[in-house]
């Protein structure tokens, strides 16, 4: 992981923060950076490369309607 993802209180550097929406609670926005880096891990471990041009592949994503696999269909699309 992502040093210091898990912990309470982290110091970072202000270019590398974003404000979040008022729509998200804290908790939901807090678990997203978790989560994404799994999805990438997961299509990286595939060979499925967000940055690259997909349009010639396809990936199976089991468990769509869950907090990964949601985050999972939005970038692979």
């Amino acid at each position: 992981s992502i040093a210091g993802a898990f912990a309470e209180y982290r110091l970072v550097e202000e270019q590398d923060l974003a404000k979040k929406p008022v729509e998200l609670s804290n908790e939901f926005a807090a678990s997203l950076p978790t989560v994404a880096c799994t999805v990438l891990t997961s299509f990286n471990d595939a060979g499925f490369k967000v940055s690259e041009d997909n349009s010639s592949k396809s990936i199976c994503i089991i468990g769509g309607s869950g907090g990964i696999g949601s985050v999972g269909i939005l970038l692979a699309k």
